[in-house]
């Protein structure tokens, strides 16, 4: 049966249904290519160099390392499954609604949390298309946020997977993440407590010499301590949906502006920020960003804001009840005293503690009790920066439809669309 041959998006090889290559015995240049950008995010994540080679080996084995990988009835699909550009995120919320059907890199089936629908549906939840590697590896750290201390499913929890672990687990997710004895015994943690697989002799043997392959593959990989930004949203996303108050202390940080955009950084594995939000914004080219400019100048130099971009609120010195630190006086820069993280989620900009501005005016006090007049978004920020350990390739654009009015006319006059921000179709 025909399917579209290997696309690749958000630099991972995506094929449909069939396998990248072997599913054991080695590993062609997309699988490795794959592998590469899956070692590198568990190991940012926090996974050892065995335990994220186990999670390959399985990922091997569940879907040949694509992350379009289908098990079913594809004939309940449109044109049979064949076709990529027939596979939204609606098509594929109903398809697994229709019965035990799994998706992507690990053959995620279904939850209640989530109506049986798990990648489908975390997909329409982050507006990202369901085949996105990125999503798909945020949704697994998801599941572990949700219970480090089990498998999901261990403690009484089933978010993680769509039945639980009978009896009880050898190791705690969080101990497995950073677990370094046998490769063998990792894969068979992962594939018995978050597979779910009891599996049979000969495939459990092909996922633990995938993991040994893996192991050697990447035995001298320098990881790059990096996300990207879709990475970066997600977290945002996910705190913000988390409920935190500006006034909560959650890890030992306050939910301050600051500290929000800390917890997202904490999470991914990537440096936190050590100083306030006026030297960060005069220390670009430095330890925390690496672009800076006013709102309109990042539509006019990239065509819209990018997710993951941090936003910062500006007042000239000498605003009534405005002035940045003494060391900054005087230097004709302003006082920046607020920073947040876009996230173009169907939810506007993230702000201290989660809360939202909204794209609409319409202030979602509930998660910002002491902002009484929030205005909106984007007439409220003034500046946006990137940041450091977070990469800006191929970023959705959000769509000009998004801005106010009294911008419309610079950004259809002026839009300049980078080769690393680019529209594309979230489905």
């Amino acid at each position: 049966m025909a399917v579209d041959s290997p696309i690749l998006y958000h630099d991972a090889w995506v094929y449909l249904r069939d396998s990248l290559g072997p599913n054991y015995g080695g590993a062609n240049d997309r699988q490795k290519q794959n592998a590469t950008l899956f070692y590198n995010q568990l190991r940012v994540f926090g996974y050892s160099h065995v335990s994220a080679c186990a999670i390959l080996g399985n990922m091997q084995t569940e879907s040949g390392l694509s992350p379009g990988s289908l098990s079913g009835l594809t004939n309940e699909l449109p044109n049979n499954g064949e076709h990529l550009d027939d596979l939204t995120n609606a098509v594929m919320f109903d398809w697994h609604g229709q019965g035990a059907h799994d998706t992507g890199l690990i053959s995620w089936n279904g939850t209640a949390q989530d109506g049986g629908n798990v990648i489908a549906s975390t997909a329409q939840r982050y507006k990202l298309a369901w085949y996105n590697w990125e999503l798909q590896l945020f949704r697994l750290e998801l599941e572990y946020i949700y219970d480090p201390s089990g498998w999901g499913g261990v403690n009484g929890t089933t978010y993680s997977s769509w039945h639980p672990i009978s009896g009880t687990a050898d190791i705690t997710w969080s101990a497995f993440k950073s677990y370094t004895g046998d490769i063998g015994t990792a894969t068979d943690y992962f594939r018995l407590y978050r597979e779910r697989s009891s599996g049979d002799p000969d495939g459990n043997q092909h996922r633990r010499d995938n993991a040994a392959y893996w192991a050697a593959y990447f035995a001298n990989y320098s990881v790059s301590v990096q996300v990207t930004n879709v990475m970066n949203a997600c977290m945002a996303y996910l705190f913000r949906d988390s409920g935190y108050l500006y006034t909560q202390w959650v890890e030992g940080a306050q939910m301050d502006c600051i500290g929000f955009v800390n917890l997202v950084r904490k999470r991914l594995g990537i440096p936190t920020i050590t100083n306030g939000t006026n030297s960060l914004w005069r220390n670009v080219g430095g330890n925390f960003l690496w672009w800076r400019g006013t709102m309109q100048e990042c539509l006019d130099q990239y065509g819209g804001v990018p997710v993951g971009a941090y936003l910062f609120k500006c007042y000239p010195e000498g605003s009534p009840g405005y002035n940045p630190p003494p060391q900054y006086q005087g230097d004709g820069v302003g006082d920046f005293n607020h920073i947040g993280i876009y996230t173009d989620r169907g939810l506007g900009v993230m702000q201290s503690g989660g809360y939202d501005a909204g794209r609409t005016g319409v202030a979602d006090t509930a998660f910002h009790p002491t902002q009484t007049n929030p205005p909106l978004a984007y007439d409220w920020w003034t500046h946006v920066a990137f940041g450091n350990n977070i990469v800006f390739d191929h970023v959705p654009v959000p769509p000009i439809t998004t801005f106010p009015p009294a911008l419309f006319s610079t950004i259809f006059k002026r839009k300049k669309v980078l080769d690393n921000v680019k529209h594309i179709s979230t489905n």
